[in-house]
């Protein structure tokens, strides 16, 4: 199995400290669409200063055929219409390759403009599913797969009372979606969904429907969408006193939003998402030494590694490997081509192999379980790939 360029450089700045600078040439750009002000500019700025350390690591390894790459960060303010308009100024100037937006809703409205013609679109939010083939890829673990190891954790810890709490908008749908699959599944007969909730992102407090899960008695409880629904059901369950296992999105695994959480997080938290969080978990290999080294990046940058940072870093490293395999003028066909033939490429989220289809290249043994270690202000791995239980 051959190792990717990009992995091979990265072992090689962080164990021998030494690097090729990218030539003098014009900058190969690749935009990138997201939320830098507005109500989740926090994780439209965590990405960009991921993806700066990344464009960093990549000029002084060689950059693309030594020219250098630039991020070029255009802000939707997380309104799908602005994502729009701004693809569409994209696409008057000939871009091959765009990474973005952050929110599905965003994406979902971007995609139509690009799915049959092109050019790439690597959305950065996980919650799209774009149809095989097409010119639109997904970053991440899909809420999907994420609900499949979850219901298996809750499982193996006899947790079989289940409630769940979704936003109406299309994060929660998707997760809803998910659940609801997971639960008809024979393997998952022992599950029961007690209390199945719904709630409209512009609500200001969840208090009524987390009073009719905990007369339910659910043993866990999910709750699911962006990350200002996420927290107004946080604070329900705050004045609620309920004190239930509880799993919410992945979407504020941000260490800004959990500072501005602190003192209303459930005392037992947990969150599903993918290995960019496991390597106390992980086994040593190509996909845990990644990880160590692309931490010791961030960390050089004084980055926070979280969801935020380390969630776009491999999609943004696997356009740098295509566009380094094939030149930065590579057509937007070839591009999709490549990517969508990629396998064997150890990302810091886990191992990818884009022959399934999926437009994503990772799969439910890819998720792994987390419990919040507040004290020590972490995300520690409760659970291997698929959920499955630490040995």
């Amino acid at each position: 199995m051959n190792t990717p360029r990009w992995i091979s450089s990265l072992v090689l700045v962080a164990t021998l400290g030494a690097a090729a600078t990218a030539a003098d040439l014009p900058p190969v750009e690749i935009p990138v669409i997201a939320p830098l002000t507005g109500g989740v500019g926090f994780l439209g700025q965590s990405l960009e200063h991921g993806l700066q350390v990344l464009e960093s690591h990549v000029n002084q390894t060689g950059g693309i055929r030594n020219r250098p790459l630039h991020f070029t960060f255009l802000d939707d303010q997380g309104q799908p219409q602005l994502s729009v308009q701004i693809l569409n100024q994209l696409l008057t100037r000939n871009y091959h390759v765009i990474l973005g937006s952050v929110l599905s809703a965003n994406c979902r409205a971007m995609m139509p403009l690009v799915v049959d013609k092109g050019p790439v679109v690597y959305c950065l939010s996980p919650a799209l599913g774009p149809p095989a083939g097409s010119y639109v890829f997904s970053a991440g673990v899909s809420p999907t797969i994420e609900m499949q190891a979850t219901v298996h954790f809750f499982l193996t810890r006899g947790w079989t009372r289940l409630a769940i709490l979704a936003s109406t908008d299309a994060s929660g749908s998707d997760a809803d979606a998910g659940l609801l699959k997971q639960l008809a599944l024979p393997e998952n007969k022992a599950m029961q969904l007690v209390a199945h909730e719904r709630f409209n992102p512009e609500e200001l407090s969840v208090g009524a429907q987390i009073s009719r899960i905990r007369a339910a008695g659910a043993q866990a409880l999910i709750v699911w969408g962006a990350p200002n629904v996420v927290a107004t059901a946080i604070h329900s369950i705050s004045d609620s006193g309920l004190d239930t296992p509880t799993l919410v999105s992945d979407s504020i695994m941000v260490y800004s939003v959990m500072n501005q959480l602190n003192g209303f997080l459930p005392k037992q938290l947990y969150f599903a998402s993918g290995g960019w969080a496991g390597i106390s978990a992980l086994k040593a290999g190509p996909q845990r030494t990644n990880l160590v080294n692309t931490f010791a990046l961030l960390n050089a940058a004084n980055i926070p590694p979280d969801a935020g940072s380390t969630e776009p870093w491999d999609a943004g490293a696997i356009v740098v490997e295509v566009l380094r395999r094939l030149g930065p003028d590579a057509p937007a066909s070839a591009i999709r081509d490549a990517i969508a033939s990629l396998h064997d490429y150890n990302g810091i989220l886990g191992p990818y192999d884009f022959r399934t289809g999926d437009q994503r290249g990772l799969n439910a043994s890819d998720v792994m379980i987390y419990r919040w270690l507040n004290d020590q202000r972490e995300w520690r791995a409760v659970s291997s790939g698929g959920g499955n239980p630490l040995r």
